[in-house]
């Protein structure tokens, strides 16, 4: 798994020290010490409460972190609530509650998820096949192998990644439709690999069509284990991958200097 966008990540450790905040401005509030306010805290306010500002935000910070798309409304309906909750303590206590923590929070999260519902980006963040932080590694290799079309001869082709899900393969330009079965037969380091697949996309380059297929549910469980055995050695081997992820460091770093778009 790939690391998520920057915007996610940010929002939800802003969400995870959402209570230490919290804490740290009603201790200075106060003028009582970080473990005397939190101790106070447990004892004296109510369950919803402490509800409220210890455990809420984790949960919220939890369904972003997933990114899922009814994580994002079910976090955008949370800060609204947080932040509606915050005002109405604020007012029972005689405005004596520092609840301004809780309300910056949630409402950077809240307008941040806003943002994100706009056509350009909502795209990215709510279409399941644009999340690339989802898709597994994709290994880059040569394999040589054969690809058959259901009743028809195998034909020569070239695996050029492979994944727990499937292969891109390239073969010769035969017209494979989407969603056609092919089976697929290939050999490495002298184990024979022979499973059915489903063609999920192509792309013709010239006289050849590379081939994106995907394993199909009904191969056994002892050749699907193979694949797997197989992935996890082309990474303990460190082969390369599609698409590298950076160093998490390197990838902030590019966000930021991003431009905004």
């Amino acid at each position: 798994m790939k690391s998520r966008p920057w915007p996610i990540v940010l929002l939800a450790i802003l969400q995870f020290l959402s209570p230490l905040i919290y804490i740290l401005v009603a201790a200075f509030f106060y003028e009582t010490s970080v473990a005397s306010t939190t101790r106070e805290m447990i004892a004296l306010a109510p369950d919803l409460r402490k509800f409220e500002i210890f455990v809420l935000p984790l949960i919220l910070g939890g369904l972003l972190f997933i990114t899922r798309r009814t994580g994002y409304y079910f976090f955008l309906l949370g800060c609204i609530y947080q932040i509606s909750r915050a005002v109405v303590v604020f007012m029972a206590s005689n405005e004596t509650d520092p609840v301004f923590p809780l309300v910056i929070t949630n409402l950077i999260g809240a307008i941040a998820i806003l943002y994100l519902l706009r056509p350009r980006t909502r795209m990215i963040y709510f279409n399941a096949r644009m999340r690339w932080w989802e898709t597994e590694p994709r290994y880059v290799v040569d394999f040589p192998a054969s690809v058959s079309r259901v009743g028809a001869s195998p034909v020569k082709s070239r695996i050029q990644n492979i994944a727990s899900g499937g292969v891109g393969t390239e073969v010769e330009n035969l017209n494979f439709l989407s969603g056609e079965k092919v089976a697929v037969e290939f050999q490495h380091e002298g184990i024979v690999y022979a499973l059915k697949a489903r063609v999920a996309w192509n792309r013709p380059t010239g006289n050849q069509t590379f081939l994106g297929l995907e394993w199909s549910a009904d191969n056994s469980n002892a050749e699907r284990s193979k694949v797997r055995r197989l992935v996890r050695h082309l990474q303990s081997k460190g082969v390369k991958t599609t698409h590298e992820t950076p160093a998490w460091w390197d990838d902030f770093k590019s966000w930021v200097k991003r431009e905004p778009r």
